[in-house]
């Protein structure tokens, strides 16, 4: 139904077209040209419509009617345009929409157009002037006011009140709302949004009143750090007044001693008072900052700090042995010299896997008395002999002494069974009544550890301790092996 009456809408147009068409190219071309006068009389209208705030729109005839200071400008769309007729000294006026002619022309004489052109250009120019003067003044958003009021001007000199803040305030008001399709939550839950509000202040006020009170307050809201936003009110007497000047907010005590240093970042009431020859200084303050001493001597600088008891780094540095412990403060009597004789030359370290990747992992075994020969948690274990450090210290294992306990004492079968994961902790058990071995205490088994890499950890070589990049958690296993020499003996 739509198609056919588009089509019939063509159909009425087209022969419509083609009739104009003919009428146009039957005027003679040999016609005399005649003089335009858009100049047309006002349209004569008998029916009014009252409104309760009148709208007044530009004649046909009218080249600058009268316009309300409510009134809105041309829009940009519309072009108006000038021609002068020097035949018959007017100037014709056109207005465009496009090609398409607005309004119907209008026309008027010379004289009546250099009159209005000289008007508008006196007064834009009275009005930048008067701008300009306005800024060389400096007049701020909010106008000077004048008390005039006696006691006012006792007080602060005269009662002229002078406030400029310049600056930029940007509010931010969005909200974000979330919609999850997921059967696992209950309708409500599905929907979530919240709301996200964000501010954006520069602000400079500066400002006078009267000739005695300064107001000076910089306010930013993404200053770095807090003594950046200053507020300050300056107070100044005469020469001839007790109160000499009164500051409130940011103020400072500098002191011409040498032997009693002044305060600074100070927030609070200053005062300053003078009788006859005496001056008195008051200050009513919060200290907002804090003074760091740095000495430096030969190069180098020496800072005196202090660290609590309970404020140590926990879970990350481990003595491989008590040996090491032991001798640590003895082997540092003679710094810089290090009277270590033990060189550690590998270090393997595996801990609790938390990572979730068993690619690189594998069963291990960590026992307490192992290479301790002074500290035994298990007097089982007997004492080889010579130095207190080594596997080969007690005979809970050597690798070159098959008569230890690991070793089966010589037992292959026995010693095939501490080789398996799957079995060790099974003997370890059965042997508890003779070994007195107690789990967690004094052995700990790690299924599918993980071992640290070399960027993970670093340690000391010669003072025996192993350092982690990362702390250990609180039920973490971390189990250490580790090959050197003692005065140069493996």
């Amino acid at each position: 139904m739509y198609r056919s009456s588009k089509l019939t809408y063509l159909r009425f147009l087209l022969p419509l077209t083609f009739v104009l068409t003919l009428v146009w190219d039957a005027t003679p071309r040999s016609e005399i040209n005649r003089a335009r006068d858009f100049s047309l009389a006002p349209p004569d209208s008998s029916e009014k419509t009252k409104l309760k705030y009148p709208i007044r729109d530009k004649k046909a005839y009218e080249t600058q009617g009268k316009k309300h200071p409510l009134d809105l400008s041309e829009p940009a769309i519309i072009k108006e345009k000038y021609t002068l007729d020097q035949e018959q000294l007017k100037y014709n006026k056109t207005s465009k929409i496009g090609s398409l002619d607005y309004k119907l022309p209008a026309s008027t004489s010379v004289s009546d157009q250099l009159k209005a052109s000289g008007a508008q250009s006196n007064k834009d120019y009275f009005r930048q002037r008067a701008q300009a003067q306005n800024f060389t003044k400096g007049n701020g958003l909010l106008p000077q006011l004048n008390i005039g009021n006696k006691v006012v001007d006792k007080i602060f000199g005269n009662g002229i009140i002078d406030i400029r803040p310049r600056g930029t305030a940007e509010v931010i008001f969005a909200g974000n709302f979330n919609t999850v399709r997921n059967p696992a939550f209950s309708l409500r839950q599905q929907k979530t949004g919240q709301f996200d509000f964000k501010q954006k202040i520069q602000l400079n006020v500066t400002g006078q009143v009267g000739d005695k009170l300064k107001v000076n307050m910089n306010y930013d809201t993404e200053a770095t750090f807090e003594f950046e936003n200053q507020m300050k009110l300056d107070f100044g007497g005469k020469d001839d007044d007790i109160i000499k000047k009164i500051e409130l907010g940011n103020v400072s005590l500098p002191l011409n001693s040498s032997l009693i240093q002044g305060s600074s970042s100070l927030f609070g009431v200053k005062t300053t008072m003078q009788f006859g020859k005496l001056t008195v200084t008051g200050v009513v303050s919060q200290q907002r900052g804090k003074t760091q001493e740095t000495e430096l001597a030969g190069g180098t600088t020496t800072t005196k700090f202090d660290i609590q008891c309970d404020a140590y780094d926990m879970n990350r540095h481990y003595f491989l042995a008590h040996y090491f412990r032991d001798n640590y403060e003895l082997w540092l009597n003679k710094l810089p010299f290090i009277g270590s004789p033990v060189v550690i030359t590998r270090v393997e370290a595996w801990v609790t896997n938390r990572s979730g990747s068993f690619e690189q992992s594998r069963d291990v075994i960590g026992f307490a008395d192992m290479g301790e020969g002074k500290h035994r948690d298990n007097k089982f274990w007997t004492v080889n002999g010579g130095p207190d450090l080594g596997s080969g210290v007690n005979n809970l294992y050597a690798p070159s002494n098959y008569q230890t306990y690991l070793n089966g004492y010589g037992n292959p079968a026995l010693a095939a069974k501490f080789r398996a994961s799957y079995e060790i902790e099974n003997q370890l058990s059965a042997d508890l009544a003779t070994t007195g071995l107690r789990p967690i205490s004094q052995y700990q088994a790690i299924n599918f550890a993980r071992q640290l890499g070399p960027n993970e950890f670093n340690f000391n070589a010669r003072l025996g301790y192993i350092s982690l990049n990362q702390a250990l958690n609180n039920d973490d296993v971390l189990c250490v092996a580790y090959e050197g020499t003692i005065n140069g003996i493996p």
